[in-house]
C-alpha cells in the first residue's frame, strides 16, 4: 500500500531531497504557492468522488474569488473523468458537470477577449 512514508522515501533517491528538510520544503512551497489558499484568478478546481487526489484539492468554491475560482465535484466519477471524450454510458452528473466547466472557460475567454481589446483600444 502507498503510504505518505512511502512516497516520501523517494524524495532524497528522486530529487535529492533528505528526509529531515522536507517539513522545511513543504512549508516554503505552502508559503510561495498559497497551500490552502492560493490566490488564483480563472481556476476550477475539478474532483471526481472517487478521486484520490481529490484530498490534495479545493474541494469548496472559495467566496472571495466569486465565479474566478470554483470548485466541481462530480459524486461518482474518477481522475480527470471530465476531461475523457463524452459517451453515451456517462452518468448525468458527469454531463452536467462537463456544461458547467464549458459555460465557466467560455466566460472566461469572452471576458479575457474583452480584456484585450479594451487594452488595444488605450
Amino acid at each position: 500500500m502507498v503510504t505518505l512514508q512511502t512516497l516520501t522515501q523517494v524524495c532524497p533517491k528522486v530529487f535529492g531531497i533528505s528526509q529531515h528538510s522536507l517539513p522545511g520544503r513543504i512549508a516554503f512551497t505552502n508559503t510561495y504557492f498559497g497551500g490552502d489558499n492560493a490566490s488564483t484568478k480563472r481556476v476550477l478546481y475539478v474532483n471526481g468522488g472517487v478521486d484520490p487526489w481529490r484530498e490534495l484539492s479545493v474541494l469548496h468554491d472559495r467566496s472571495e474569488g466569486g465565479e474566478e475560482v470554483q470548485s466541481i465535484f462530480i459524486k461518482d466519477t474518477a481522475h480527470c473523468a471530465d476531461m475523457m471524450s463524452s459517451r453515451v454510458s456517462d452518468r448525468r452528473s458527469l454531463r452536467t458537470a462537463r456544461e458547467e466547466i464549458k459555460k465557466h472557460v467560455s466566460s472566461w475567454l469572452k471576458t479575457a477577449a474583452q480584456e484585450q481589446v479594451g487594452k488595444k483600444g488605450v
